[in-house]
């Protein structure tokens, strides 16, 4: 009874067929087999009827054999049971013999639908998966785990025709290539070595898919795709390319063509153009009435949008065509930032728009780049700024995101508090051709060119022009660039290096201020003096940049700063085994304080205002090869407070003599004055401020205020009531001495040699012949920068009456 009930479980049927009587005997699980009630004992007729008829025939044969030679059969057949259910049966049996007959036959039935339809899924899946590779028009081939060939489709067997019989089932991948080779049917390059290389790139497959353009020896182009799948087969799929490769060379010369056609037509359209704007500047020097004056302005206006419809339109042609090429040169910041500002400035008219252009003082002051496409992209984004704001502000901030040893990250933001875009007018904002809306054109005008160019050269310079703007708030377009540091070209005027020649030249130092003016005045001096200066606002930034390997030849650290103080931060790097050289630099310039810096680790100590001379004594005493620097005498002996207000002289003692540096240093004092009393009446705690003050009035020569910081610094709500009375007091007469100072520093006159230059320009002004971009080229090398950079401003922008006018200056 437990086998039969293991049978039933296991829907395992068994039958005995006596071949005396054929008789035949079921098993309770047989009949539950056929849907038939337990007990039931069909005969051999009944049994084979439940059989599709093939079926029968089948088993008929089968049984005959068994009688008359035994052994054994094992079938699967189709089977419909009482209750018309379709079944796959599987019947096993065999023959018991007796002697020298069989006597009966004893066999099992089991049902095997499941299975049975299960292979015959896969069996469709098989043919659906087989007709889908066979459908693809593109070569494709299956693997196995040894890498011999299980499947391709015909597109792979037309592909490979000339192999002819090779080709089939079985074969290794490496013989495949090899028979390729020898009918010269793979790339020009290909040989042993090279079948072996792709043989290893294939026995390293891994999870990843190796991907490889291969051009073949009649010319066609393919791609070649493998992957490797879950159970180690690898499906590989050839593209051609050909004609898509075709059509592109066709499109590259058609779009080479173009670009060449562009730019014959901008210098057939140029060459006229500058001549209507040279007449129009000459048009304007002759006796006009009101309404001609108006008719002369509004048609240079007309005629200089379109040279700037021009140079965009050249401009893109170029980016299209992929001709635009960056040229890396040395360039300074300072004079980037003043022309832009003299090409924004005029744009803003009568409008109640304030134009703001900050400069981190971090960043270096020359850097390497395409300083003219970086201003092209600047010009862009501001004039775009300017046009779209009514009232407000336009703002270009340059601010340094991270300073490495050699190259800096060099944020750039324009930002302004226009009319702002949505969210929806910001996805097609950078399509060539298009504005933010159809009415911009209208009311704002433009080609739609100018921040996609700008976002195409941004790119080239390896960098991303991002968008951040609220509808009705304003905008801001940034990006940010890496930026080697630049040396000063040889080329690039330079100002006169102090008496003493430049005593510093390749000394590296790191100056620790954070006082931005006096920042400002350590830096410039020290760059006089032929030093590389790197400034941090404070201690700590000072430690990280030196254990992450900045290298320095010699450090000046101020005392009281913010986050961490000098003393500190050189406590921590001799600590860390910094054994270079640390000067502190501080208007606490008692005997005490130089004995704490001493204690505290550092080198030496100079007091503020600093001199130079002395400086420089210092920093060639402790740096290597260094040797002490004779001081140059005072211009004259100390000034007692009491006997006059400024030490003009003094002051230009310390400075080396550079009397456009002290007047630099009085205009930035006097921009700052307004904020620097606010803090001081805000203040709680005024002494690090008081402290500050009193070292940059020492530097300015301001000895009286600087006696009235002091005694604020040591004193209480009097002495700071005084001192804010004598800071603005000192207002005034460092005024009149910026004045003074400034026209000591006033450019000399023009040389012989650039003489010959200016009267050749001249002439071509006066006349308004187109080569007078050629002369004025022919001038660079024999004019100062700053001479230069104006007189080439108004060139450019075709004022020929402004540029004579300005040449006629340096005359009078």
């Amino acid at each position: 009874m437990q086998h039969e009930r293991f049978a039933q479980l296991a829907g395992v049927g068994g039958f005995v067929l006596d071949l005396d009587d054929d008789r035949l005997h079921w098993s309770d699980a047989c009949c539950a087999l056929h849907g038939l009630p337990a007990g039931h004992q069909p005969t051999l007729e009944e049994a084979i009827g439940y059989f599709a008829p093939e079926a029968q025939l089948q088993l008929y044969a089968a049984f005959k054999e068994l009688r008359t030679r035994g052994g054994r059969i094992d079938l699967e057949l189709p089977l419909l049971t009482a209750s018309d259910a379709r079944l796959w049966v599987r019947v096993v049996a065999e023959a018991e013999p007796s002697g020298a007959r069989a006597q009966r036959i004893v066999g099992a039935m089991q049902d095997v639908t499941e299975r049975r339809s299960a292979q015959e899924q896969e069996r469709r899946s098989m043919a659906l998966l087989h007709g889908a590779m066979d459908a693809l028009e593109q070569p494709f081939a299956l693997y196995d785990p040894e890498d011999r060939l299980v499947y391709f489709n015909e597109a792979f067997r037309d592909a490979l025709a000339l192999l002819g019989d090779t080709l089939r089932a079985g074969l290794r991948y490496e013989d495949l290539l090899h028979e390729l080779l020898e009918r010269q049917a793979l790339p020009p390059e290909a040989d042993e070595a090279w079948v072996r290389r792709q043989v290893q790139a294939r026995r390293q497959l891994g999870r990843a898919e190796h991907s490889e353009l291969q051009t073949l020896a009649d010319g066609r182009v393919q791609r070649v795709i493998e992957r490797l799948m879950p159970d180690g087969h690898v499906a590989s799929l050839r593209i051609d390319l050909s004609e898509l490769v075709q059509a592109r060379r066709a499109a590259e010369s058609a779009a080479e063509a173009k670009g060449q056609f562009v730019a014959n037509i901008s210098h057939e359209i140029r060459t006229p153009l500058n001549a209507v704007l040279g007449m129009l500047q000459l048009l304007a020097r002759t006796p006009l009435d009101a309404r001609q004056q108006d008719y002369q302005r509004k048609a240079e206006g007309a005629a200089r949008a379109l040279l700037a419809i021009l140079n965009d339109t050249l401009d893109f042609s170029k980016i299209e065509a992929g001709r635009m090429e960056l040229d890396p040169q040395p360039f300074e910041l300072d004079a980037l930032l003043q022309e832009l500002d003299l090409l924004l400035r005029p744009l803003l008219g009568d409008k109640p728009v304030a134009l703001r252009l900050e400069r981190d003082a971090r960043l270096p002051r020359w850097l390497l780049g395409d300083a003219l496409r970086l201003r092209q992209v600047l010009v862009n984004l501001g004039s775009n700024a300017i046009k779209f704001t009514a009232q407000g502000e336009v703002g270009v901030r340059l601010q340094a995101i991270a300073i490495e040893p050699g190259r800096v990250q060099l944020r750039v933001e324009v930002r302004d508090t226009g009319i702002g875009i949505s969210a929806e007018q910001q996805q097609r904002l950078f399509r060539s051709f298009t504005q933010a809306e159809a009415g911009i054109t209208r009311r704002y005008g433009g080609t739609g060119l100018g921040l996609v160019i700008s976002q195409r050269l941004v790119a080239l310079m390896h960098g991303e022009l991002e968008l951040h703007s609220t509808e009705g708030q304003g905008s801001c377009f940034a990006f940010n660039l890496w930026l080697p540091r630049g040396a000063v070209p040889d080329s690039a005027p330079l100002d006169p290096p102090p008496r003493d020649g430049e005593r510093l030249r390749g000394l590296r130092l790191l100056l620790v201020e954070d006082h931005p003016l006096n920042q400002q005045v350590a830096r410039e001096l020290l760059q006089l003096e032929g030093a590389t200066v790197q400034v941090l606002g404070n201690g700590r930034e000072a430690l990280e940049h030196l254990l992450a390997g900045g290298a320095v030849d010699a450090v000046l650290m101020d005392l009281q700063m913010p986050e961490l103080d000098g003393f500190s931060a050189t406590r921590r790097l001799r600590e860390a085994g910094f054994g270079l050289p640390i000067i502190a630099m501080t208007a606490n310039a008692s005997s005490s304080d130089r004995q704490a810096c001493l204690a505290a680790g550092m080198n030496d100590h100079v007091g503020k205002p600093f001199d130079l001379h002395e400086l420089v004594g210092v920093l060639l005493r402790h740096t290597p090869g260094g040797a002490p620097s004779p001081l140059a005498p005072a211009l004259r002996r100390g000034v007692d407070p009491g006997e006059a207000a400024i030490d003009e002289a003094g002051a230009l003692a310390r400075l080396g003599g550079r009397a456009d540096v002290y007047a630099n240093l009085i205009e930035r004092w006097l921009a700052e004055l307004p904020a620097q009393a606010q803090a001081l009446r805000d203040a709680s705690d005024a002494g690090p401020l008081l402290h500050a003050l009193k070292g940059l009035a020492g530097t300015l020569g301001a000895l009286r205020l600087a006696a009235a910081l002091q005694a604020a610094e040591a004193g209480g709500d009097a002495e700071r009531a005084s001192a804010l009375a004598a800071l603005q007091a000192s207002h005034e007469p460092l005024q009149a001495m910026a004045q003074r100072l400034r026209a000591q520093a006033a450019p000399p006159p023009v040389g012989a040699a650039a003489e010959d230059g200016l009267a050749r320009l001249r002439e071509l002004l006066s006349h308004n012949d187109a080569a007078v971009l050629d002369a004025l080229l022919a001038l660079r090398p024999r004019l100062s920068h700053e001479r230069y950079r104006e007189l080439a401003q108004l060139v450019e922008d075709f004022d020929f009456p402004a540029a004579l006018a300005l040449i006629d200056s340096w005359h009078a």
